[in-house]
């Protein structure tokens, strides 16, 4: 067919469906694909804002709430600005990368919520590209929390979100990326 002018899709291979990374399911009856259920509020901390691009559009996409940080002290400000009580943190679960700029190791932050937090009140998850003698150092501090290794599959972080909403009485996203 004619359309007056050039194809700008003219020499591209055609889509197939199959590879696509993202497939949004059906579930409960929701035409949407999505549960509808209180979403999940997340604190990540990550410097690299490709990363945080990535993954605060796909958490959003499954229903949570993303606040991004990239230094270790403005992420602990962010979540302990002198507060007294654990009953109002601003975020449910923490993401955090090991490696980030500033004076403070991702490491280290784990280590001051850690002394104020315990696990059942804040799930920490470790992003990072580090290597296997940190992440072992890293399992062997804090065995508690959950490490994926860059790159990583969204899907598997959104199986380790199910784990903690599953702790805390919570339910799950309907999302499946391939």
């Amino acid at each position: 067919m004619d359309w007056g002018h050039p194809n700008p899709c003219q020499g591209l291979p055609p889509l197939n469906p199959a590879q696509n990374n993202l497939h949004i399911g059906l579930t409960k009856g929701n035409s949407e694909g999505i549960t509808k259920e209180k979403p999940m509020k997340i604190g990540l901390l990550e410097d690299n804002q490709a990363i945080v691009d990535w993954m605060t559009t796909a958490l959003a996409m499954a229903g949570h709430v993303v606040y991004s940080y990239s230094e270790g002290a403005s992420f602990l400000e962010g979540l302990l600005p002198g507060r007294g009580s654990q009953n109002h943190l601003p975020f449910e679960l923490a993401i955090v990368d090991l490696h980030l700029p500033g004076e403070m190791s991702g490491r280290e932050v784990i280590a001051r919520i850690r002394q104020t937090l315990p696990a059942r009140i804040l799930p920490i998850i470790v992003v990072t590209g580090a290597s296997q003698s940190e992440l072992a150092n890293v399992q062997a501090n804090f065995p508690e929390v959950p490490i994926l290794r860059k790159p990583f599959k969204m899907q598997a972080l959104l199986r380790l979100l199910a784990t903690s909403r599953g702790a805390n009485g919570s339910q799950e996203a309907s999302i499946s990326i391939n």
